[in-house]
């Protein structure tokens, strides 16, 4: 299975948002919302497919993760500071993540 970069999920994570909602560029009326990410994208359709060795953790080397940046996000994501984010602080993390969207 391939591995995923943090910048790759991150992607995902907007791409899914954008993908999501339906955008009339010529709409005068056209508003933004703002919403959670948890919202937007199902964790666990995230979260499985990322679980390469299915035990329940993402690790640094199942996402890829080789630069300071990227180390820091997961940092940031793995609040308990155990090398892994589970399905929950990956749900925690999103819950935390503002994503504008066009209604």
């Amino acid at each position: 299975m391939k591995k995923v970069s943090l910048l790759e999920l991150t992607a995902f994570v907007i791409v899914a948002a954008v993908a999501s909602t339906t955008v009339n560029a010529n709409d005068a009326a056209l508003k933004e919302k703002v919403v959670k990410a948890d919202e937007v994208v199902e964790t666990n359709v995230l979260f499985t497919p990322l679980d390469t060795d299915k035990n329940g953790l993402i690790s640094q080397q199942e996402l890829g993760v080789n630069n300071k940046l990227l180390k820091e996000q997961f940092k940031e994501i793995d609040v308990n500071a155990d090398q892994g984010i589970s399905e929950q602080e990956l749900k925690n993390y999103l819950a935390k993540v503002d994503i504008k969207i066009n209604i």
